[in-house]
This record gives structure tokens, C-alpha cells and sequence, in this order.
């Protein structure tokens, strides 16, 4: 009877002892994944933060440069508002003159009439049938 409790006790210390034993190596094994997640995270986070301050440079960049354009822009957008006027409108600050130049139609045909005379000279434009 002694030796049938010990053996039971064994049995049963034997199976507490696997029990764990197996437990021991779970927690072992899922603290082991958690440590290699947070490594992953930990570098992850590290290239997102690199990646954060380059698109912040580039966006400063960017606005130092829209600024300035903008303030080319609005220098440039008053000249030609100014040249269009001047041109298209005809008008003139004071003090100015605004001289316009025509050229007479004349001068044009008396051109095409010369040229049209000498185009039999031209053994290019000759036609062969």
C-alpha cells in the first residue's frame, strides 16, 4: 500500500514535473517572440522616424521655394499685366507717346507680282508631262 502511494505520487510528480516543464518552455518561447516583435517595432519605427525627417526637409524646401516664386510671380504678374495693357490696349503712362507702325498692303502684292513673274525662271517649279 505504501509502495502503491509512492508510485502514484511519483506518477503524478512525473507528470507535474512534464506539465511544467512544457509551461515553462511556452512562456519561455512566447516571451522569445515578443522580444523578436519588439526588436521588428523597434526597427520599423526607427526607419519611419528617418523617412519622417526627410519628407519634413523636403517640405520646407518646398515652401522656401513657393515663397519665393510667389513673390517672382506677383513682380512678374504686374509687368505683364502692364506689357498687355500697353500693347493690346494702347495705353501709355504720363508723359509717354505711343507710336504705332503700319505697313501698306501695297508693298505686299507688289512683292507676290514679282515673285510669280520669275517663277518660270526656277527649273524647280518646271512641270514635265
Amino acid at each position: 500500500m505504501i509502495r502503491g502511494l509512492k508510485r502514484k505520487k511519483e506518477k503524478k510528480s512525473l507528470e507535474m514535473r512534464a506539465i511544467s516543464f512544457l509551461f515553462s518552455f511556452a512562456v519561455i518561447f512566447l516571451i522569445f517572440l515578443l522580444l523578436v516583435s519588439n526588436i521588428r517595432i523597434h526597427q520599423r519605427r526607427s526607419e519611419l522616424k528617418a523617412q519622417i525627417e526627410i519628407k519634413e526637409q523636403e517640405m520646407n524646401e518646398l515652401r522656401l521655394r513657393a515663397d519665393y516664386l510667389e513673390g517672382i510671380n506677383l513682380t512678374e504678374e504686374d509687368y505683364l499685366i502692364e506689357k498687355m495693357a500697353r500693347e493690346q490696349l494702347l495705353l501709355k503712362k504720363e508723359g509717354e507717346e505711343v507710336v504705332v507702325f503700319s505697313f501698306p498692303e501695297e508693298v505686299e502684292e507688289k512683292e507676290k507680282e514679282v515673285i510669280s513673274e520669275f517663277i518660270w525662271w526656277n527649273p524647280l517649279t518646271w512641270k514635265i508631262r
